[in-house]
């Protein structure tokens, strides 16, 4: 796995990536970018249905899932996320995939999780 830290992007930077993203038409997207050694910010690519939740495998303490889902659930398209609550992680759904659950779904029945016992 790649070296990760968390850190804040600049308001400049973020003002940037906010514009790009209401010029494009995208509700959402993964934005790949790197830092270069005079601490400029170089845009890659935007990603409409990019892979990310990989990144709470590293950074446990960034709540990634729950501000994804928090966000879907908004429907703001100037959303942001609020810390302090209990957050859902993709380490919780680690082996609810069950085969039984999969039979569930092929038989066209939604399965549910029950986000308040992810707490227990």
């Amino acid at each position: 796995m790649p070296p990760c830290s968390v850190f804040t992007l600049p308001a400049a930077e973020l003002k940037k990536v906010r514009a790009f993203i209401r010029a494009s038409g995208l509700r959402y997207g993964s934005i790949d970018m790197i830092v270069d050694t005079e601490e400029n910010y170089i845009f890659l690519e935007v990603n409409e249905t990019g892979q990310f939740l990989w990144i709470e495998d590293i950074l446990p303490e960034l709540p990634l899932l729950d501000c994804f889902a928090d966000f879907l659930i908004s429907r703001d398209p100037e959303f942001a996320y609020k810390k302090g609550r209990y957050a859902v992680r993709c380490g919780d759904f680690d082996g609810a995939i069950t085969m039984e659950s999969m039979k569930e779904r092929s038989a066209g029945h939604m399965v549910r999780v029950d986000r308040a016992k992810l707490v227990e």
